[in-house]
């Protein structure tokens, strides 16, 4: 034993690199404690980019939740994928996400999904207490109650999760909670009170909208967020669509109050007595895909067109605000005529999911070669998954189907950070007293 240890410890950096990096993700972090020559060689820009790019091509686990206040120990998950390589995650990100403090000594009846970014959890207990953490990895950070409207903290239900991530490792170098406060419903006037893990405190920030944001009316008030910008869905109903776009991290200096609206490309929209309006088969969905906000949209009863949002779009005209992705005729692919689309497979934009209303279950569809396929609970896939929480999608869906054909159905996929490193912590305040 004595012999081997001396081995591994006599083994060349490059040479135990290359060892380690066949490790699934998740037990790096517990190779991180072996010792202080192995923690540095982990977190190593060297051996991140060469762990990414060998394990590139390999299935991750990711999950579409619903956001609604639910027990403790009991699953947030209506799709599920896990028992991918890359991870090497043996259960669904939801058994995770069900008892999220049960190793922190931290007891909780019950709380709800505010907003996800990155890997990261956005939290309301049901105390009003709110938490920012990584599931996976069991390490959570409570944020301190905002003192700077307390009357209206205690009332708001319009959060929001901004990440800021290294563009070389995909390591999450900071965040930003927000809470948003309005006077009243579709107000363009806005509130928002900001906390930084990079400072640790909150501010107070008024943003003007170019056009209302229906908070109470909408059943989908929370945002998604990609690129530190929250992507808020201006008018849920069927007459408008829009994204308001924030930037929490200022990185559109064009635009001086960081704020714009974003039209759909509203192929279907018709105009009554001066009333715009959707026709009756719309079903509509707004979702991401390799970093993108995407846009699915029924054109007619048949034909499917998917949009992909340039990133850039604070630069650049409003026509080209969206770029085509693919579109299909889906009185070629079986089990699409009819179907509701949900989400886009988040690291493949060639991959929908609907709903298929006449089977009752899920489909996925292939953009690109046309092919379909049902989905089944349990059910093991090529690339090593397993999808799970299906009778959870078939309940939801066939709860909320009337909205389906009058608002936009918004869904945010989790999964874990493309790195899966600490949740960055807010410094340690200063005493008061010695200024230590």
């Amino acid at each position: 034993m004595e012999a081997n240890k001396n081995i591994i410890d006599n083994l060349p950096d490059m040479m135990l690199a290359e060892i380690l990096v066949k490790i699934p993700l998740k037990s790096n972090t517990i190779v991180k404690l072996v010792c202080k020559r192995w923690k540095s060689l982990v977190e190593s820009t060297i051996f991140r980019n060469h762990f990414l790019s060998l394990h590139q091509k390999k299935s991750c686990s990711w999950s579409v939740l619903h956001k609604h206040h639910i027990h403790v120990n009991t699953t947030h998950e209506l799709i599920g994928f896990y028992g991918c390589e890359k991870w090497g995650l043996p259960r669904s990100l939801g058994s995770y996400i069900s008892s999220p403090f049960s190793d922190a000594g931290i007891e909780i009846v019950s709380f709800i999904i505010k907003a996800i970014s990155n890997g990261l959890l956005l939290i309301l207990t049901q105390d009003y207490m709110i938490y920012v953490g990584n599931p996976v990895l069991r390490e959570w950070v409570k944020i301190r109650p905002c003192t700077l409207s307390l009357k209206n903290y205690f009332q708001t239900q319009k959060f929001g999760l901004a990440t800021r991530v290294d563009d070389e490792n995909g390591v999450v170098l900071g965040y930003k909670v927000v809470l948003v406060n309005t006077r009243f419903e579709n107000a363009t006037n806005l509130t928002l009170q900001i906390y930084s893990s990079e400072t640790g405190e909150w501010t107070c920030e008024n943003v003007c909208c170019p056009c209302p944001i229906p908070w109470d009316s909408s059943p989908y008030p929370e945002p998604i967020s990609v690129n530190g910008v929250l992507h808020w869905f201006g008018h849920g109903t069927i007459n408008a669509g829009g994204i308001i776009a924030i930037d929490l991290y200022n990185a559109s200096p064009l635009r001086e109050n960081h704020c714009w609206f974003i039209p759909f490309p509203n192929e279907n929209l018709f105009v009554v007595d001066g009333k715009k309006s959707y026709k009756i088969w719309c079903r509509r969905a707004c979702t991401t895909s390799e970093g993108f906000i995407m846009y699915i949209n029924m054109v007619s009863e048949s034909k499917m067109k998917v949009w992909r949002l340039n990133k850039n779009y604070y630069e650049i005209e409003s026509r080209e605000y969206w770029q085509l992705s693919s579109e299909i005729d889906l009185a070629h692919v079986d089990y699409g005529i009819g179907s509701i689309p949900i989400v886009m497979h988040p690291f493949d934009r060639n991959v929908v999911y609907l709903w298929s209303v006449e089977k009752s279950c899920l489909v996925s569809i292939n953009m690109r070669d046309q092919n379909s396929m049902l989905h089944k609970e349990s059910e093991n896939y090529s690339d090593g998954c397993t999808i799970s929480s299906l009778e959870k999608c078939k309940s939801y869906m066939e709860f909320r189907m009337d909205c389906f054909y009058k608002y936009l159905l918004i869904s945010p996929q989790f999964s874990p950070s493309v790195w899966m490193d600490s949740v960055p912590r807010p410094p340690i305040p200063l005493c008061v007293c010695c200024g230590r």
